[in-house]
């Protein structure tokens, strides 16, 4: 059933896929779970149903479900984090700009820095510093645990707000400081080449 829908707006196994996310994130609400537990165990699930899959069919599954995922769902998102962010909290409160600059030296630390021990052997240096630029954005598992913070009392909303005010400023200037630092090198290397 899968190979022969792939093709056609039948698309079995991914409406299958997404009606097991949207059903079990509704479980784990109506249950008083986070909707993320019930999305991950959600993906959980459609791994063990894809297993019995052909590869090829596999790859395709997840390849259309990473389509949905990046070219809707993670989009909206990164909307309703911005709709959402508490900024007028931040703002009445100063000294929080302070926790926001230390959390994102501590994004810099604690995911940037690991990245590094990635880089495939023989990279630049300034290849390993993009790569911990890029590894050291945060934003939407800091929204998750901030949203469970604060739902639970454990948080208060200024410093949920300065910590995904880091993570976003972590995904608007990481990225773009690693592609600058990756094409400075590379020009680098391009004008030292005979």
């Amino acid at each position: 059933m899968t190979e022969r829908t792939m093709h056609t707006s039948g698309q079995f196994a991914v409406r299958t896929v997404i009606f097991i996310v949207a059903g079990l994130s509704v479980l784990s609400t109506i249950l008083g779970l986070d909707m993320l537990l019930g999305a991950f165990a959600a993906g959980v699930v459609a791994q063990v149903l894809l297993k019995g899959a052909e590869p090829a069919d596999q790859e395709m599954v997840d390849a259309k479900l990473e389509a949905v995922g990046f070219g809707f769902l993670v989009p909206v998102f990164f909307i309703m984090t911005g709709v959402t962010f508490d900024l007028s909290t931040l703002i009445a409160q100063p000294g929080l700009f302070g926790l926001l600059a230390i959390a994102l030296v501590l994004l810099l630390v604690i995911r940037g820095v690991p990245s590094m021990l990635a880089a495939p052997q023989g990279s630049t240096l300034a290849d390993r510093g993009a790569l911990a630029l890029f590894g050291a954005t945060g934003l939407p598992i800091i929204v998750a645990v901030t949203q469970i913070g604060v739902s639970g009392g454990q948080l208060s909303s200024g410093v949920a707000a300065a910590l995904v005010g880091a993570g976003m400023l972590s995904v608007l200037i990481f990225p773009a400081a690693a592609l600058a630092l990756h094409n400075r090198a590379q020009s680098g290397a391009a004008a030292l080449a005979p």
